[in-house]
């Protein structure tokens, strides 16, 4: 019987790197503020939200809800914290709709419009030939990855009629966005109002 060796024996010792981030008491505690203010900062989206559609009279899908919801967080999504707040929102069920935004630590803001079952079927494929390069198709089997980085989700410019088509049939979802980057994470307000508009005037209609 061979002898079972703990990974962690071979493991290096703590370089002089780890060790200053160790000793810094300062880290933590900014995260822990980051956490609360990053928080905020979506849930006061959500008001601005709700404000934009009232004065509007968008019609929203009846059973997509304005009240507002709870922010999500995450602490390992390719080792990284992320916050989500999908609003408005309907995620009962196959049927969904959700103006999802992400903030993920390290990376970028994302903003998205993600609807699948009774919603998808008022669209085509023709409806979502984008002619914007600062706006990303999803052509994954899931609409939940964070990354804008891989071949499964390409600028607007950049997908063919035929990919379009091929995730229609295969795929039971639709998913659009926009990224921003993290130096604009005190705008996430105004942001977040101006990435919504974008993506419901992108489909013309509202499922």
């Amino acid at each position: 019987m061979g002898l079972s060796i703990d990974p962690l024996v071979n493991m290096p010792g703590i370089n002089p790197e780890e060790l200053a981030l160790l000793k810094d008491q300062h880290f933590l505690k900014a995260k822990k503020q980051i956490e609360v203010k990053v928080t905020q900062l979506l849930l006061e989206s959500q008001k601005s939200l709700i404000q934009w559609v009232e004065t509007r009279e968008i019609d929203l899908p009846d059973d997509v809800s304005l009240i507002p919801r709870k922010v999500a967080k995450g602490e390992n999504y390719a080792d990284m914290p992320y916050w989500v707040s999908d609003f408005p929102a309907n995620m009962k069920g196959t049927d969904l709709w959700s103006f999802r935004t992400v903030v993920w630590w390290g990376n970028y803001i994302s903003f998205s419009l993600i609807i699948a079952g009774k919603y998808k079927t008022a669209f085509t494929p023709f409806d979502l030939l984008l002619q914007e390069p600062d706006l990303y198709f999803t052509i994954a089997p899931s609409p939940w990855k964070l990354e804008f980085e891989n071949e499964v989700v390409k600028p607007g410019l950049e997908v063919r009629e035929e990919e379009i088509i091929q995730h229609f049939e295969n795929h039971d979802f639709i998913k659009l966005s926009v990224t921003e980057k993290l130096e604009n994470v005190n705008k996430l307000t105004d942001l977040t109002v101006v990435s919504f508009e974008k993506l419901i005037g992108t489909l013309g209609k509202l499922a």
